[in-house]
């Protein structure tokens, strides 16, 4: 519940919701284990350690209008074990020690190590092989 804009509540739809309700496009038969909430984005983990985001992180990007997995951990056999979302950004972390963001990075908040931001998921080389433990 709370603001719907560019569909960060999941619902496939941009509207502001009163009272929590269940997001019905998360995949069927899944289990998230940890969820995060950015200011216009939603994260969720799921028990296997797949990452499904919605929303936005930047207002000029195409809106994510219900849960999709995120394919660069995915696909390439990555288990997330850690996420989080901030104002404009989002970071997960993984079990082989990788950290991933992407969002608004004007001030160097995503650690890639500049001052852009990333519209797709990047790996923050700099913390290659350290372990988040929460």
């Amino acid at each position: 519940w709370g603001c719907g804009n560019y569909g960060g509540l999941g619902h496939n739809r941009q509207h502001d919701e009163y009272f929590p309700r269940l997001v019905e496009s998360f995949p069927r038969g899944m289990t998230a284990t940890k969820v995060a909430a950015g200011s216009n984005c939603s994260l969720a983990l799921t028990e296997n350690g797949h990452v499904y985001f919605w929303g936005v992180t930047k207002a000029n990007a195409d809106a994510v209008m219900k849960p999709q997995l995120v394919d660069a951990l995915a696909n390439n056999q990555h288990v997330a074990t850690h996420i989080g979302a901030g104002a404009g950004n989002v970071a997960c972390c993984t079990e082989g020690g990788n950290t991933v963001v992407w969002g608004l990075g004007p001030y160097g908040e995503l650690g890639l190590g500049s001052k852009k931001s990333s519209a797709k998921p990047a790996f923050v080389d700099s913390l290659s092989g350290v372990k988040i433990l929460d």
